[in-house]
């Protein structure tokens, strides 16, 4: 906080900083998107590396977490075989995972999550 001609207040710089660590991402993905210790990223960029998938995206869920999956040629045993190995994980087949209006590269996860309800 600035409390005058350029001078801050180190008691307010530092709950500032305590608060921005806190709200850091893990290492791992969202921590607010954490379902059953399982984290988006970790689990979306495991689940493009199997043969013939495009895109994946996790909504978390109670008590399972539901990895959208799209691609071509893709067996949904083999891929739940696989998303198990992960964890409490249902994958379900898609055309399309719906993609967020202002950054196209990125997942609209609230959509996503009406899709899958």
């Amino acid at each position: 906080m600035v409390t005058g001609l350029g001078q801050t207040n180190r008691a307010s710089a530092m709950s500032f900083s305590q608060i921005a660590r806190s709200m850091r991402p893990t290492p791992l993905g969202r921590r607010e998107a954490s379902s059953g210790g399982l984290f988006p990223f970790a689990v979306e960029t495991a689940a493009l590396s199997w043969p013939g998938v495009r895109q994946a995206a996790l909504s978390a869920g109670e008590p399972r977490a539901k990895l959208a999956v799209v691609g071509d040629g893709l067996s949904s045993i083999a891929l739940q075989a696989r998303a198990e190995k992960r964890g409490p994980i249902d994958v379900v087949l898609l055309q399309e995972v719906p993609m967020d209006k202002r950054h196209n590269s990125k997942a609209d996860y609230a959509r996503l999550k009406m899709m899958l309800a």
